[in-house]
């Protein structure tokens, strides 16, 4: 349908109002004279539908009064595509609502500071505000005292988007901060803040980019009083370059070197509701993320290493997952191996968990669709990949967590309905946690909970881990007992020695070792894996790559060793296997082999399993003993092809004992282990 606009009539704005009811939020500004701007590959903003925005509005600004006979042509093009993007842009504001601006005085200060309190984000463009007497403006990261430039501006040029140059990451708890500076020698009055041309504004317009698998609120602001935290800068501003000097139109540039696949959702799904709002209200939405690799150098050794199998076999030589239906795995939420060992699959069939599937207070915005109605769980034989057992259908709204314990039971959980079940068998839940699509942080509540853990004496762990960032412990009877958070904040577990940031961002994964009595996380946003004494809370260990690194999506202890094993996603696709000192030795994958790994778990028998996200499979890996790399045939479990791969099988130390983790823990009272991540030959800066 055609997009909704007028040609006959134009609105009178006031001063700086809308059109429309409601909030507004600026998306995008221009100046004449000011170079273009794209978006980045893969970076959208999202509207209609569920988003929120339900028009875009498009004010111009003159200075001055058309004379009889001039017209205007200026505008902005917009890109509009209903494919997702993965990854959503929005924009960070700081503002001052007012100084005044004494006349004749060389040097005026704005300062404005706040923590920052969500997700991840990457700045990449950004734009100052100011009349006449603005200088220079500029916004700063400040993390454990050092202060990271995000970019200066002059709002004397074009005030339009630039592109900001090697950007820092920012996370939960930095503190963000800005200042606007004044030069009111050529006048000889106070100057206030308002709307006219004789007034003077402060603000800094910072575009970023951050993930789209449910994403919060995006629009922030910054108006708090940063005074106090600007005594500590320790630059010279007048000394520093500009970061929107004009040298010509700007060239795209990929600002992502992340692969566009990185995430909960497939970058080319289909069948979203609503999408007809979309199209009318119009987007500004870019193309698909290209890839960029990382790669690892393996680590030498000569004891054991994992090589991908040929798996399935036999009558599913294909490749393909066929269920009982003639249907394949929808997105694979979680995988988990019984102690009889067949591999339980816990897929979202044909539903997809995109950007429209939440709105901004997390509750979930497809549940007029009814449950997914095919079978959810598909339980396969492990020396084929036969699917021997389905069920799950009409139950589950947006699987995520499965796991399977030790007496067979099968915990699962659902992001949409925001709950955590128990099933021992597939007709009747035995035990339900959480109000059904009630979004909620306390003891009876939910937010996206992601994953479980279980105890032999069947007590278990929760990763609340999307919207509320925190552990919750059960007792075996689902009676809530404590709760924590890295830095345990307002916990009855309080951890200590915990560097970067003091809060989880997404617990994504949980796995426990009870003969360590440790229960890892995979703080996925922060690109670490956090272990602690399940019992106390002690943080034991921390083992993390560099801020522009991979995410860590999964983790899962050995059951039968103290090894631990994890995947990580983004410049590269890696699975590592870590020792009992949390020492990374052996890096797998195969070629090319995991693409969007989301869910890992573990056998008996040494076999590692992982599930993936987008192309819709599970990879199945094999420890044996090799004294040197080894050559062999891999094929993909997977819903959509029957490519066979080639792979090769890195080597892994496992010399360790578990004596020796338990004496390295025990003997260190004051700090935990830091470990970090190898670093790439090859590595890609965010920027």
């Amino acid at each position: 349908s055609a997009p909704h606009y007028t040609t006959s009539s134009s609105w009178n704005c006031g001063e700086m109002g809308g059109t429309c009811s409601g909030t507004s939020e600026i998306v995008f500004a221009w100046a004449k004279n000011a170079p273009g701007f794209d978006l980045p590959k893969g970076v959208g903003f999202a509207v209609g539908g569920s988003s929120g925005i339900k028009y875009i509005v498009l004010q111009i600004h003159y200075k001055h009064a058309f004379r009889k006979g001039v017209t205007d042509s200026s505008g902005v093009t917009l890109l509009l595509t209903p494919t997702p993007q993965p990854f959503l842009a929005s924009i960070y504001l700081f503002a001052s609502f007012g100084k005044d601006i004494n006349g004749g005085v060389s040097r005026t200060e704005v300062n404005l500071a706040c923590k920052y309190f969500g997700r991840p984000m990457h700045p990449f463009a950004f734009r100052v505000h100011a009349h006449n007497l603005g200088k220079r403006i500029m916004a700063y990261r400040i993390r454990d005292g050092n202060w990271t430039k995000i970019a200066l501006g002059s709002p004397q040029n074009p005030q339009a988007f630039y592109p900001i140059e090697n950007g820092p990451v920012i996370h939960r708890d930095d503190t963000l901060a800005a200042r606007c500076v004044f030069d009111s020698t050529g006048r000889d009055k106070t100057t206030y803040f308002g709307m006219t041309g004789e007034d003077e504004m402060c603000n800094f317009y910072m575009m970023f980019y951050t993930s789209a698998d449910g994403a919060d609120v995006l629009y922030s602001e910054c108006y708090s009083d940063g005074d106090q935290t600007w005594k500590s800068f320790p630059y010279d501003d007048a000394a520093l370059d500009y970061d929107d000097v004009i040298a010509g139109p700007p060239t795209e540039r990929d600002v992502n070197p992340l692969t566009a696949t990185n995430f909960d959702w497939e970058s080319e799904a289909t069948g979203n509701e609503n999408r007809d709002d979309l199209v009318d209200d119009g987007a500004a939405l870019a193309d698909v993320a290209e890839s960029a690799d990382r790669n690892f150098s393996a680590p030498s050794s000569d004891s054991l290493h994992l090589e991908m199998q040929v798996w399935p076999s036999g009558d599913i030589g294909s490749g393909r997952v066929v269920l009982p239906d003639g249907n394949s795995l929808g997105q694979v939420g979680g995988v988990s191996v019984s102690t009889s060992g067949r591999v339980y699959v816990f897929h979202r069939a044909s539903r997809v968990w995109d950007y429209s599937s939440f709105d901004f207070e997390d509750v979930f915005q497809q549940r007029d669709d009814g449950p997914v109605a095919d079978p959810t769980i598909a339980v396969l034989d492990s020396t084929d990949g036969r699917v021997v057992e389905t069920w799950g259908s009409n139950r589950f709204y947006l699987p995520h967590g499965i796991t399977v314990d030790f007496d067979g039971n099968v915990w699962l959980t659902d992001v949409a309905m925001h709950q955590v079940f128990k099933f021992e068998d597939e007709k009747t839940a035995a035990l339900t946690l959480g109000e059904a699509f009630v979004p909620g942080s306390d003891p009876s509540h939910f937010c996206k909970p992601a994953d479980v853990a279980v105890l032999s004496d069947g007590r278990f762990f929760v990763a609340d881990g999307y919207c509320n960032s925190r552990i919750v412990r059960f007792d075996a009877d689902g009676t809530y007992d404590t709760e924590w958070k890295a830095a345990g904040t307002g916990s009855a577990l309080p951890t200590v020695g915990l560097k970067g940031s003091q809060s989880f961002s997404v617990v994504h994964a949980l796995t426990v070792s009870e003969d360590l009595d440790v229960l890892c996380a995979a703080d996925r946003e922060n690109r670490r894996i956090l272990c602690y004494n399940y019992e106390t809370g002690k943080l034991l260990a921390q083992i993390s790559g560099d801020e522009s690194g991979d995410r860590i999506f999964s983790v899962a202890f050995s059951p039968t060793s103290s090894n631990l094993f994890a995947i990580a996603q983004g410049t590269s696709t890696t699975g590592y296997t870590l020792d009992s000192q949390y020492r990374v030795v052996d890096e797998w994958n195969s070629d090319p082999g995991m693409v969007e790994p989301h869910t890992l778990a573990v056998a008996d028998d040494g076999s590692v399993y992982v599930g993936e996200i987008g192309p819709n499979r599970v990879w199945k890996f094999q420890s044996s003993l090799s004294s040197s790399v080894a050559e062999g045939t891999a094929r993909a479990l997977t819903a959509t092809s029957a490519a066979s791969r080639n792979s090769t099988a890195v080597e892994a130390n496992t010399t360790s004992s578990v004596d020796a983790v338990v004496g390295s823990v025990t003997a260190s009272a004051a700090s935990p282990v830091l470990q970090t991540l190898p670093a790439s030959s090859s590595q890609n800066s965010l920027s």
